[in-house]
């Protein structure tokens, strides 16, 4: 009975210690599960952490890149800026050069005026007494002429330039006068006698008229400032004339009688 008390209290101890030793592994195996879960854990928290950081450190990349492409083109444009600048300066300095030119000018201009209208102011007046003492060859034209010079030298919307160059061409025109051989209609007075003639002129040298019929030729007298008849011997001689001028007959040698002198001429 002994014996068997013994042998209970002996198995006993070994299912206390089966069952302690049993209880210890599943502590131990709960406990490591929790570990393994909580390593687990921290070595995701590690992964998460990692790809935040690796995407932080990506965006400041594209961020970085983004910032020195900006940089580079502010750059650019600052260069260019710059450049613009330079070109604008350059540009100031002319405009200013040019200013002072300008300015200079426009003092020469003030200057040349104040001589310059005087001056055709005379020219006028020398234009006119001439076209009053010489031989009246269109005489009204140049009359009307010298008329409107004198009303555009009151015009403010014409510039002297423009004003000093009709002057100049109605110089030239009368120069024209001088030198040409021409024809054309216009009235005379003889004898108190009002005519409509053909005159024609030679020059300065001589001035005939011929009456609409071709009946009548005068010579003008610049001596005595009158008209004179013509012997009717002349008159073929004044008719090819007349041809000539009218380019009516070839150019040849003419024999014309003389408005002048040999003195005057």
């Amino acid at each position: 009975m002994k014996k068997f008390k013994n042998n209970l209290g002996s198995k006993s101890r070994v299912m206390l210690s089966l069952f302690m030793i049993t209880g210890a592994s599943h502590a131990a195996s709960i406990d490591g599960s929790a570990k393994i879960e909580e390593s687990a854990k921290v070595e995701r928290a590690i992964i998460n952490s990692a790809q935040k950081s690796q995407n932080i450190v990506s965006d400041s990349s594209d961020h970085a890149f983004e910032l020195r492409t900006e940089i580079e083109a502010l750059k650019a444009e600052i260069n260019g800026l710059e450049v613009y600048e330079n070109h604008l300066n350059r540009l100031i300095d002319s405009q200013a050069k040019e200013l002072e030119s300008a300015e200079s000018q426009l003092n020469q201009i003030s200057s040349t005026r104040q001589s310059i209208v005087p001056l055709m102011y005379q020219m006028l007046d020398t234009l006119t007494a001439y076209v009053a003492q010489d031989m009246p060859i269109r005489k009204d034209t140049r009359e009307e002429r010298i008329k409107s010079l004198n009303e555009l030298m009151v015009q403010a919307d014409i510039s002297d330039a423009e004003k000093f160059r009709r002057i100049l061409e109605a110089y030239q025109i009368e120069v024209d006068y001088v030198n040409k051989l021409g024809t054309y209609t216009s009235s005379i007075e003889i004898e108190g006698v009002v005519r409509e003639t053909e005159q024609l002129y030679l020059g300065h040298i001589s001035f005939i008229a011929r009456s609409l019929d071709k009946q009548h030729y005068w010579v003008w007298v610049a001596k005595q400032k009158m008209w004179v008849s013509l012997d009717t011997v002349l008159h073929n001689e004044l008719n090819h004339a007349y041809s000539v001028a009218e380019k009516l007959a070839t150019p040849s040698l003419l024999k014309l009688p003389l408005s002048v002198s040999k003195v005057n001429q």
